[in-house]
């Protein structure tokens, strides 16, 4: 079996097919080119597709709000290893309706994007990746450099 890489063309060819609604076994079939490798080149051209983060700085009191959230009930991690910007704000699992309201009237409306939404035991955990977040929340909130922790 001899393995070769895809032309420009062709890769564009299995762009348009999909995007006119065909499945990728329908592509393969056209195309004469393995399922895998159909699957491939659309992963390889989606990959980070995501909608990125537009932070509205017109709206201060959103600006606000949201910083007095991550002060109170928030962290920030920075992952060297993967460069990946984590933010998360915490609640409790009986404030499950106040978390969705927050995520209406605040997180949409400030980022453009709703964040993960998940559960830890008793603990309700919204997620961002995001390192613009990161960028606001250095902007805005200041702290001792030298603490390990936040809280004594």
């Amino acid at each position: 079996m001899v393995l070769k890489r895809l032309k420009e063309e062709e890769i564009k060819e299995i762009s348009r097919l999909v995007g006119h609604g065909n499945s990728i076994d329908e592509v393969s079939r056209k195309m004469n080119i393995s399922k895998v490798t159909v699957y491939y080149y659309l992963r390889k051209k989606s990959r980070n597709k995501k909608n990125p983060i537009k932070i509205d700085f017109a709206n201060q009191e959103l600006i606000g709000e949201f910083m007095g959230l991550f002060a109170g009930d928030g962290n920030f991690l920075f992952q060297k290893k993967s460069y990946q910007y984590t933010i998360r704000l915490y609640f409790n699992v009986k404030e499950r309706s106040f978390a969705d309201d927050l995520i209406e009237n605040v997180l949409l409306k400030l980022f453009a994007r709703k964040p993960w939404m998940g559960r830890c035991k008793n603990v309700l955990i919204l997620r961002y990746y995001s390192k613009e977040i990161y960028k606001l929340i250095k902007e805005y909130l200041t702290w001792d450099p030298n603490s390990k922790k936040t809280i004594p």
